[in-house]
């Protein structure tokens, strides 16, 4: 069998600089982050693009992920209502679908190059480029606070070539 893809172009950019990441929020829904500090809603039912947020000048993002849709452990989520931002000055923002951060955390010393969810939104995992102090702690206290309940049993970062695992206290 043949696998067949729809290509569309835009007939002109809606970033002015470097696309550095995009993540799906539904089957029809794409949100893009530029350079150009924007973060953009793409709506492919409707074919439209807006502008969600502008994001401050000195904010460049590395990665983004949205927290995972349906039961959690602890709270039922309505389908992909926050996502994850990994940013170079070393913050890790929570965003709304709206646009709005809810938090934002010094997450490393160095730039936050990666960030995931895992599959049941109960941790979340931050990757940089080398060996650091990260502030775990104080990502899942806000974490916590930003969502309501606690959602993170542990919290997984990555530092250089090694892994580490902080389970939460209770």
């Amino acid at each position: 069998r043949e696998m067949k893809l729809k290509l569309s172009l835009q007939k002109e950019p809606k970033h002015s600089e470097l696309v550095s990441c995009v993540g799906w929020a539904s089957p029809s829904e794409l949100y893009s982050v530029g350079d150009d500090h924007q973060i953009l809603r793409w709506d492919f039912q409707s074919d439209n693009t807006n502008q969600l947020v502008q994001l401050p000048k000195e904010t460049y993002a590395t990665d983004i992920h949205w927290i995972p849709t349906g039961n959690t452990a602890k709270k039922q989520l309505s389908p992909s209502d926050l996502f994850a931002l990994a940013c170079t000055d070393g913050k890790l923002l929570l965003v709304s679908r709206l646009g709005r951060v809810e938090k934002a955390v010094e997450a490393h010393k160095g730039a936050v190059l990666g960030v995931r969810w895992s599959w049941d939104g109960t941790a979340l995992l931050t990757c940089v480029c080398v060996c650091c102090v990260c502030a775990c702690v104080h990502v899942c206290a806000c974490l916590c606070s930003c969502v309501g309940v606690c959602l993170c049993s542990c919290v997984l970062y990555v530092c250089g070539a090694c892994m580490h695992v902080l389970e939460h206290v209770y």
